[in-house]
């Protein structure tokens, strides 16, 4: 269960990363 939780925290930071990283290219 804990990774699961820490890895499901991580995608939506990757996300969030991604996503800030495609506006910052924008």
């Amino acid at each position: 269960m804990s990774i699961s939780s820490l890895s499901i925290e991580e995608s939506i930071s990757f996300d969030s990363f991604k996503k800030w990283l495609m506006e910052e290219d924008i």
